[in-house]
């Protein structure tokens, strides 16, 4: 049977996808985007409709009719790259009709994009968070941490934050001190910012202490595909924290109480498609503590393939071989890499990472990007441009962490 996966978003994430589809099954994959991205130009597994009002749901839906008019003989399965892409498939989905969707019901969009509803129900199904404290927009002037510093701070709503724009602008904070808090916050209510914002106990540790899953649930509910990676360095790009550019195999104790934990929670509350968690070793109880829920696969989700869970193969074998195999689990040794393997050696601060990392071999085909069977000369000399911006975001923004 022919299908083609249609991708929301020209991203690095959307061309881990498109590369993987093409890695198990040797088929291009259709992109459709709001611009170019050097991510997905000038290659050969992905062909690109750009339309710069793909914002707006009803030219998105415009669009996905005419493709699925252009591919009547093909089972569509249909993947977003982003957060907003995914809320707005999800939003949508007795609008779409002809595709295969990877998604969770809209019924369920607010109990997990909504960190504050999130964290919930995990206290409901038995996942660790760390310790909460809830701010709105009446409240934050008055606003009085019970936290030591140094505290985080990050939005419940990351959607609605996402769009904002505004000096000083991070996606989650470190704050050391009241002053700064303060600040954070009088920065993002005043320009606009009307949701949650979750203050945080901070949970030391090296970026290693952190883990990152990418699951699937199958059309009947049950887990079908599970990776769990170990973050060995995370981007220092104040508007790119908590995205990873090193992940490497986990160990077999994480994988052992992190799996059951997942899958329990993702069954349990009747969760269906895509989703990717992070998750981070608290070294006071060593207990794993969920910090978020994405309503997609990860940014990183490449990471997934290399550890022998390919996304792809999970979303065919449901939607278009309608087969029962057994789960997908992703454990080989593996290392996946969002810089240079040189850049991000230099800058890893714990040990027992960096002796992690450099137990592996410098393979270009470890970054999502380069692709052998994708890497045309114009095509390489763009991303060695991108990946070397790297060492000048290193240099500007790199700041040593608490490491144990």
């Amino acid at each position: 049977m022919n299908f083609l996966p249609v991708i929301l978003g020209t991203d690095v994430n959307s061309y881990s996808i498109a590369r993987s589809f093409h890695m198990k099954y040797g088929i291009k994959s259709l992109v459709l985007g709001k611009a170019r991205l050097l991510m997905t130009e000038n290659s050969d597994i992905v062909d690109i409709i750009i339309n710069k009002d793909l914002d707006d749901d009803a030219v998105m839906l415009d669009e996905l009719n005419k493709i699925k008019e252009a591919h009547q003989d093909n089972e569509l399965i249909l993947v977003a790259s982003s957060d907003s892409y995914a809320e707005r498939v999800i939003m949508n989905k007795d609008k779409i009709r002809g595709y295969n969707l990877p998604f969770t019901d809209k019924s369920m969009l607010n109990e997990l994009i909504l960190k504050k509803n999130f964290y919930d129900l995990c206290k409901k199904y038995g996942l660790k968070y760390p310790k909460s404290e809830y701010i709105n927009k009446d409240n934050y002037k008055s606003y009085k941490t019970s936290f030591d510093f140094p505290m985080v701070l990050k939005p419940s709503n990351s959607v609605e934050y996402f769009f904002l724009d505004f000096e000083g602008k991070k996606k989650a904070y470190i704050l050391k001190n009241e002053a700064e808090l303060n600040k954070a916050l009088n920065d993002i209510y005043a320009n606009g910012y009307g949701d949650y914002m979750i203050a945080q106990e901070f949970i030391e540790g090296a970026d290693s202490n952190m883990h990152v899953v990418n699951a699937y649930v199958d059309s009947s509910g049950k887990l079908k595909l599970f990776s769990l990676g170990r973050a060995l360095m995370e981007d220092p790009t104040p508007l790119l924290i908590g995205n990873y550019l090193a992940i490497a195999d986990a160990s077999q104790d994480a994988y052992e109480k992190i799996f059951p934990m997942i899958k329990n929670f993702l069954e349990k509350i009747n969760y269906r498609g895509l989703a990717n968690f992070d998750i981070k070793l608290d070294d006071r109880t060593k207990e794993y503590k969920v910090f978020e829920i994405n309503l997609r696969q990860g940014r990183s989700s490449f990471f997934s393939t290399l550890a022998g869970a390919n996304l792809a193969e999970a979303l065919v074998n449901d939607f278009v071989y309608h087969n029962d195999d057994e789960i997908i689990i992703g454990k080989d040794k593996f290392l996946f890499l969002g810089a240079r393997y040189e850049t991000v050696l230099k800058y890893i601060e714990s040990d027992a990472a960096k002796e992690k990392m450099s137990s592996y071999n410098d393979d270009i085909e470890n970054m999502a990007l380069y692709y052998r069977k994708d890497l045309n000369a114009k095509r390489k000399a763009s991303l060695d441009e991108y990946y070397s911006r790297y060492d000048k975001r290193f240099e500007e923004f790199f700041k040593k962490k608490l490491v144990n």
